[in-house]
């Protein structure tokens, strides 16, 4: 187990998960290589079994990554932890393979993680192309608990330039600090991919820690790049991972409500979803409530333990909610869906 350390510059490990990502390593690690940083950084990169050259690549051309090939694709999550595992510094930044950094990204990050207080924090994701387009500016929930990311394909005008407190932060790039990470028990392997970032960030909201998005610290990201465009198998995991999360997370009281609204809402998606054409989604949504069915023992012993953890009670969330935000979230959705 990790113990905090003192450092007025912490040094930092730099987790890259990769799988089949050689077109976006280039940018990736070049961009990483630049940055303005008066300590160490390590950068890893966990390879989940890429057949495209990745390894080769970087081993070539980025000697100092140092390399942890997985002989089957451990998915995001796990790549994460097994990454976590490898790292030696006091923070730890978990990224996508498709993000390139600007030259003083880190130090904003450090400066606001060193806070006792926080747990987690995240900057201003703006999209590759336009890059005055944002992709995440930190992350809210809508009233049926589905993640929001704030500024999602809006133009940067400055709407979202102060630092404050969110639900969570987008797992294309945040920066936790190694001894909370621990202490919350990592992120869930069985996650896979998708929502393990909202996961994480709720548990430490709950177990006292803060979540900060941080606007001086930005980064670029290739929309669909990691993990391809909006799919409806995609969509799978994104609806069964928030229900897991939900299971996990809530106080009784409040999953008795927001458990079937949450529910609710999905199916009213995926039905607008097959009136645009797009009838996997269908098939996809099923198969997602009877993964959660199928692990809901595991997860309930998950949420055993998540809520002895427990410091703080649901409010601490469900101030984070706006109810205005999910018109705009289904309308974006049903436009990308039907254009992809």
């Amino acid at each position: 187990m990790y113990s905090r350390s003192n450092f007025k510059f912490p040094r930092v490990s730099i987790i890259v998960v990769n799988y089949n990502g050689k077109p976006f390593l280039k940018k990736c690690f070049s961009s990483l290589m630049k940055s303005i940083y008066p300590e160490d950084f390590e950068v890893i990169m966990v390879d989940n079994a890429s057949k495209d050259g990745s390894v080769e690549f970087v081993s070539r051309f980025y000697p100092s990554v140092k390399i942890e090939k997985s002989s089957t694709n451990l998915g995001y999550a796990a790549g994460c932890n097994r990454g976590a595992k490898l790292a030696k510094y006091e923070y730890m930044v978990f990224m996508n393979n498709d993000i390139e950094v600007t030259r003083k990204w880190l130090l904003p990050l450090v400066q606001i993680c060193s806070d006792p207080e926080v747990a987690i924090c995240g900057g201003k994701i703006l999209l590759n192309r336009p890059r005055n387009q944002l992709y995440s500016a930190g992350g809210v929930l809508n009233l049926f608990s589905i993640p929001v990311d704030r500024g999602f394909f809006e133009e940067d005008r400055g709407s979202f330039d102060r630092l404050e407190n969110v639900a969570y932060v987008s797992g294309a790039a945040l920066m936790v600090d190694r001894y909370i990470f621990e202490k919350l028990g990592g992120f869930d392997d069985d996650f896979f991919a998708f929502c393990e970032e909202v996961d994480l960030c709720l548990r430490s909201w709950i177990s006292g820690y803060r979540v900060v998005f941080v606007p001086s610290s930005i980064v670029y990201h290739i929309f669909g790049g990691s993990f391809g465009k909006p799919s409806a198998f995609r969509n799978f995991f994104g609806v069964r991972n928030m229900l897991f999360t939900m299971i996990k997370i809530f106080e009784l009281k409040n999953l008795m409500w927001l458990l079937p609204i949450n529910l609710a809402f999905r199916f009213f998606e995926v039905f607008i979803l097959t009136l645009l054409g797009k009838r996997d989604y269908l098939f996809y949504f099923k198969a997602s409530v009877i993964s959660v069915l199928l692990g809901l023992g595991s997860f309930i012993e998950k949420r055993e333990k998540v809520q002895k953890s427990r410091l703080i009670g649901d409010f601490v969330i469900l101030k984070f909610f706006r109810s205005l935000k999910w018109l705009k979230y289904l309308f974006k959705k049903a436009i990308f869906q039907s254009v992809l």
